[in-house]
């Protein structure tokens, strides 16, 4: 009886914690996954998760993830409601990760973009220049359907617990840029705009601290691509964000 009196998100935290923050804002979202989110999640996992569409028409290499208009409305709804911007508008992380707990309870695989896009903002905010954010931080903290996504791209072929040992990727300065040579095994939220990528600087140690952070737009200035997918990995669980292998 207890369980079925709490069996929703909404309900079971405000059991656990009292009031909440941004309490509004959750119930609407809640509302909105019963009445369509529910639906199209279940449908997007057994038979619209998106896919890589790897040249044009004109047989240019493009390397896009498509994705299903229902998956991206689905996407939308969290930026919208502030999963990301509430972090920096606000002095903690609890409304973000509210959002994120009812985000799990209907799909667990669609909390992985906004975790991600989250990781690289906060490195964008406290480790980027004042050109970096001014460039790319704004497009982060939109709550429409022009937000950009980051990602965090870490896990190489080798994989491990030990980072350290496990990244060849190398990072070679060139002009006030770094050109950044290897491979990428385990890369979720692709098609992401913005990605914090692991490499190693050349003659840098070969341990964790010899590694860096790069910060990798998905294009370049001039719109061409600034590196290109392998292709997107089968998996049996979190299906609604595309993982592959990156080069």
């Amino acid at each position: 009886m207890q369980f079925d009196r709490l069996r929703t998100p909404m309900r079971y935290l405000k059991h656990t914690l009292g009031k909440l923050s941004c309490e509004n804002t959750l119930s609407e979202y809640e509302s909105w996954w019963e009445g369509q989110g529910r639906r199209i999640s279940q449908a997007i996992d057994r038979a619209g998760t998106p896919w890589l569409c790897m040249f044009d028409k004109l047989d240019q290499r493009q390397d896009e993830i498509v994705f299903p208009q229902e998956y991206r409305r689905m996407l939308l709804k969290g930026y919208q409601a502030g999963v990301i911007r509430r972090v920096f508008d606000e002095p903690s992380l609890h409304s973000s990760y509210l959002l994120g707990y009812v985000t799990s309870f209907y799909d667990p695989g669609l909390y992985c973009p906004y975790t991600v896009s989250l990781g690289t903002a906060i490195a964008l905010e406290k480790y980027g220049t004042e050109e970096l954010k001014a460039r790319f931080l704004a497009a982060m903290l939109r709550q429409d359907e022009t937000v950009w996504q980051g990602a965090t791209w870490m896990t190489e072929v080798k994989g491990g617990s030990d980072l350290g040992a496990a990244v060849e990727t190398i990072a070679k300065p060139v002009g006030d840029r770094w050109l950044l040579t290897g491979e990428k095994y385990f890369c979720s939220n692709l098609g992401a705009e913005l990605a914090v990528v692991a490499a190693r600087p050349e003659s840098a140690p070969r341990n964790v601290r010899g590694l860096a952070l790069f910060l990798v737009p998905r294009f370049r200035e001039d719109g061409s691509l600034n590196y290109f997918i392998r292709r997107i990995k089968d998996k049996v669980a979190t299906r609604s964000v595309p993982t592959g292998k990156w080069s």
